[in-house]
């Protein structure tokens, strides 16, 4: 009869799961062939990819109207957006603004960040001027794919 994992035992192996989950992000992450887009100068395509993800924030605020706001969750999602249109718009993302735009409770905002960080997939620096603030921003290749999947998936705005 064998006894059971010690707690080290166990939150080695839960590391290790964190650390598989990681690497299939990264992964997932990287350039694919099925979602690459003609190539368009970077300073308009920052501005296209901003345009297009207001305009899906957008749409996604008027379903609101008509179903409750609840219906529809997707924190991960939401900051993802939120931090991409941040780049795009060339300007820094704090913590509380990419967990305000997530259709979640703060907790639950604040606890998905933290999971996109330990995943690699979000990276987060001290406010230098108010250490009571940090940013955030997205990992170099999941910015380029998000970007590619709006160029693809998202229509262009008028």
């Amino acid at each position: 009869m064998s006894a059971a994992p010690s707690r080290s035992s166990q939150l080695h192996l839960d590391a290790a799961g964190l650390d598989r989950l990681a690497e299939e992000l990264v992964a997932h992450a990287r350039p694919r062939a099925s979602l690459e887009a003609a190539p368009v100068p970077e300073p308009r395509r920052d501005e296209q990819i901003a345009r297009r993800i207001k305009q899906h924030l957008k749409a996604r605020d008027a379903r609101a109207a008509l179903l409750p706001r609840g219906w529809f969750s997707d924190p991960a999602w939401d900051i993802l957006l939120a931090l991409a249109l941040g780049h795009h718009e060339g300007r820094p993302v704090t913590v509380g603004d990419a967990c305000g735009t997530a259709e979640a409770s703060q907790a639950t905002a604040l606890r998905w960040l933290h999971n996109l960080e330990r995943a690699g997939v979000v990276n987060r620096r001290q406010d230098e001027r108010d250490l009571r603030r940090a940013f955030v921003s997205l990992d170099a290749a999941v910015l380029s794919e998000v970007g590619r999947w709006t160029m693809r998936f998202l229509p262009p705005t008028g």
